[in-house]
């Protein structure tokens, strides 16, 4: 996050901006920009004279201006293979001139550290998929105790290697954005948004009119195994008094799951399925 320091001199203002982010993703050449950005609002100065350093864990380095703007200082810095962090800070100085006498203008900016960071999210496969798919994440340094959050919730994931790891999409109201985050030994990482989009269940009634008192079968399935603690689905009917009906769940690890339902008083109306980040499934049914 760039922070602003601004130096007061006789009136004016001169602004240093440290364009260095707190966490730097580790590259394999283990050289890193650090980046000053400075802003002097006088105008009685030898252009000359202005010198920019940067102080690393008490060694100082001169700055050179930067190809993306004449008031941009940059050193790289080639990291000690023994260091995850650094402090910092700049020094700016430079010659002005009052009523034609030279003066020396010399500031220093607050500390600032820096860490490397050896694990980051470069993308996920897709920003959308509905409940069920498998979606993968591409990134770097993840481990086997990794886990992908949809909001607080955790979600069954698998770890393929140190850059690839994979999610089921969960079982959450679809047709809405979820912050996707990982969640890791040092603390979350936000990933970005992903939009659940509604899946299908099938549902199929062995006999759809009976009479009052036998029993018949239905049968659920999906297009994927049922996450862990199995997949709850709402199974509900507008004749009450006709059906009765047990709590549906398809296991964990499963796709389909077959329930016996017992007919009751005669009548004739409709069994509703629901699941969150499903689409309703309609049966009709009749008891005579």
């Amino acid at each position: 996050m760039a922070v602003a320091i601004s130096l007061g001199l006789g009136g004016c203002t001169t602004t240093l901006t440290n364009l260095t982010p707190a966490n730097i993703p580790e590259n394999p050449s283990n050289i890193y920009t650090f980046s000053l950005a400075t802003k002097i609002w006088q105008t009685n100065i030898d252009k000359d004279s202005v010198k920019a350093t940067i102080v690393i864990n008490g060694e100082e380095h001169e700055m050179e201006l930067s190809d993306i703007g004449n008031s941009i200082y940059d050193y790289d810095y080639k990291m000690p293979r023994n260091l995850s962090e650094v402090g910092y800070y700049y020094i700016l100085e430079y010659t002005y001139y009052t009523d034609s006498s030279p003066s020396k203008f010399k500031k220093f900016t607050d500390i600032s550290k820096a860490q490397l960071v050896n694990r980051y999210v470069i993308q996920l496969e897709s920003d959308r998929a509905p409940v069920g798919s498998n979606v993968a994440v591409v990134g770097r340094g993840f481990s086997n105790l990794d886990v992908i959050l949809f909001g607080d919730q955790e979600v069954p994931t698998e770890y393929a290697s140190s850059n690839a790891l994979s999610f089921i999409v969960p079982s959450m109201p679809a047709g809405k954005d979820y912050h996707v985050s990982l969640r890791t030994g040092q603390g979350d990482i936000p990933i970005g948004l992903f939009r659940i989009d509604s899946a299908s269940i099938n549902a199929f009634l062995e006999n759809s009119a009976i009479n009052s008192g036998e029993r018949t079968m239905m049968l659920f399935t999906i297009g994927f195994n049922a996450p862990p603690g199995g997949l709850y689905l709402d199974l509900t009917t507008d004749i009450p008094d006709s059906v009765i009906m047990p709590e549906v769940i398809i296991p964990e690890g499963a796709r389909s799951v077959n329930i016996p339902l017992e007919a009751g008083n005669p009548g004739r109306g409709t069994l509703y399925v629901d699941a969150p980040g499903f689409e309703t499934v309609e049966v009709p049914i009749t008891v005579f």
